[in-house]
């Protein structure tokens, strides 16, 4: 991926438009998980190089809203009984 600067969240935010506009595969992961796993590396990139903290709050948010998507795409396991 490209360079990204400490001072500028564009990069960041740049690759987040990216990630979500991408054409995402289905196999093996569903769209949702493989969408959510991407977002989910981006955010801690963010972190771990000092993006500034709306940007890190906008990769939480995409990929907090891509992981209810995935989840909700599984229907609850009965447990126990």
């Amino acid at each position: 991926m490209n360079e990204q600067n400490p001072q500028d969240g564009r990069g960041f935010m740049r690759e987040l438009v990216a990630i979500l506009a991408e054409e995402q595969p289905t196999f093996p992961l569903t769209e949702q998980e493989y969408l959510f796993q991407r977002l989910l590396e981006l955010e801690k990139r963010a972190a771990a190089e000092s993006a500034d903290d709306v940007v890190r709050v906008a990769i939480a948010s995409a990929r907090r809203m891509s992981g209810v998507a995935a989840t909700a795409l599984r229907p609850p396991q009965v447990r126990g009984h």
